[in-house]
């Protein structure tokens, strides 16, 4: 509100405001997030007749990159408008959102032979490009990559490696991720807390209880402060597993982990109550449930969905 009120200010008192300053103010919107901001500084910059340069688009795509609608338009202004091409930024962030939208798999790949084309060829720059699409690859494409970096010469780092992870989750490819896993641990990367967060979400997709056990047996082994994401991957990876067996151990282990993230102050974090009551609904642990309850009353949390988890589930007749 503070850049977009000068500007207008400026723009109101007959102030030239150059291509530099609209720049800035971009950048600043780009950084927030702001999307709608970026729009109307780029829609100032054209009512003061000053041309975008290829950072100006590149931000535009940036601050988008969730709708490849949006970072398609303005990567066909940018190619569409001479003197002005993308640069290895431009190409980047367009495969960025490309591969977030679920492309066909030609256009995926050809998209990722354009931007690799157009980066500088050092092992840093490709093995940026290859962390973009790893998520997205198949275990046998993943698997091509590793051995086409080995004949490159490429060694993979712990970015990477982790990307490739987090392809695992929807493949349930135990075998695959195992392989990934011994991976990272045979060239001794230090571990830490987002990548056992990737791991862990990665074991919730899969339902693999035991996989996630051994990962908090690390983090602590490590001495990391595990985050909400920890707590609450591993609350629904017991609630998974208990099966709605209330004397199940992986439903004992949820509250150990439950009260624990309250020790290190979640506890006023609703994801975790979201996790807890979900697990007293379907375990049918009605005085857990109620305790709960009382708990959460005392939060601002207690209202829509997590007020319906937390009333007793009445039997329809």
């Amino acid at each position: 509100k503070i850049v977009l009120g000068k500007l207008t200010e400026w723009k109101g008192t007959g102030v030239r405001v150059g291509r530099r300053t609209y720049g800035v103010a971009m950048g600043f919107m780009c950084r927030a997030g702001l999307p709608k901001g970026c729009d109307v500084v780029y829609g100032m910059m054209k009512e003061q007749g000053i041309r975008a340069d290829v950072a100006t688009y590149n931000m535009l795509m940036q601050v988008n990159i969730a709708s490849f609608e949006t970072v398609s338009f303005y990567w066909g202004v940018l190619n569409t408008t001479p003197p002005l091409k993308p640069d290895a930024q431009s190409h980047v962030i367009y495969l960025k959102s490309a591969v977030r939208a679920s492309l066909p798999r030609s256009q995926f790949k050809s998209l990722t032979a354009q931007t690799l084309a157009s980066i500088e060829p050092t092992a840093h720059h490709q093995l940026l490009v290859y962390t973009i699409i790893a998520p997205y690859l198949s275990p046998r494409e993943g698997r091509e990559l590793l051995l086409k970096l080995s004949k490159d010469g490429i060694e993979p780092d712990m970015r990477f490696l982790t990307a490739l992870v987090r392809s695992c989750g929807g493949l349930r490819d135990r075998e695959y991720l195992g392989f990934l896993l011994n991976e990272i641990d045979r060239r001794k990367f230090i571990k830490d807390i987002k990548y056992y967060d990737t791991v862990l979400k990665v074991y919730r997709e899969m339902r693999y209880f035991e996989g996630m056990t051994l990962a908090l047996k690390e983090i602590e082994a490590s001495k990391l402060k595990p985050t909400i994401s920890t707590y609450n991957d591993a609350i629904h990876i017991c609630r998974m597993e208990a099966s709605g067996d209330k004397s199940h151990p992986a439903a004992q282990l949820a509250s150990l982990l439950f009260e624990s993230a309250n020790l290190i102050g979640y506890g006023q974090y609703a994801t975790l109550f979201y996790a807890m009551a979900s697990l007293h609904r379907e375990t049918n642990n009605l005085p857990a449930l109620a305790a709960l309850k009382e708990r959460v009353i005392t939060h601002k949390h207690y209202t829509g969905h997590l007020k319906d988890l937390l009333e007793p589930p009445t039997d329809i007749l």
